[in-house]
This record gives C-alpha cells, structure tokens and sequence, in this order.
C-alpha cells in the first residue's frame, strides 16, 4: 500500500496569504480605491509567484526575484 503524505507545508500559508491578498485587492477595486487595490495585487502575485520564482532562481535565471524585489522596493517612490 503507497504511503500518503499528509504533512503540511508551507507553500500553503502562502498560497492561501496569497488568495486574501487577492481578495483584498478585489474589494478595493469595487471600491475604486486604486492604490490600495494595486498594492494588494502586487503582494498577491509576490507570495503566489515565489515557487515559481526560486525554481527559476535555482536554475540559473535570476530575472523574477530580481523583478520582485524592484516592483517590492520601488512601491513606496511611487507619485501619489
């Protein structure tokens, strides 16, 4: 009989920190609250996009973490 794992992860606190974050940012859209909306947004695509980002980081491309700390550390530069 295959052994199951059931051990949790976490990727998955991320994942679902990831969903809220988007949820968040979909509440200040229907708000039209543009900047919140967009900084929201923005953390949501950083913690569902980190797997990705270090497998590609692990493989010798260091474009996406390097992307994500500029978008990260140019935030709070941004005109109001």
């Amino acid at each position: 009989m295959p052994r199951i794992d059931c051990s949790l992860r976490i990727e998955y606190a991320y994942w679902l920190l990831a969903a809220f974050f988007f949820a968040a940012a979909w509440m200040n859209t229907r708000e039209r609250r543009w900047a919140a909306a967009t900084f929201w947004a923005m953390l949501g695509v950083l913690f569902a996009g980190g797997d990705w980002a270090l497998v590609a980081q692990k493989a010798g491309d260091a474009r996406p973490v390097q992307g994500a700390g500029s978008a990260s550390s140019h935030w709070p530069c941004s005109p109001h």
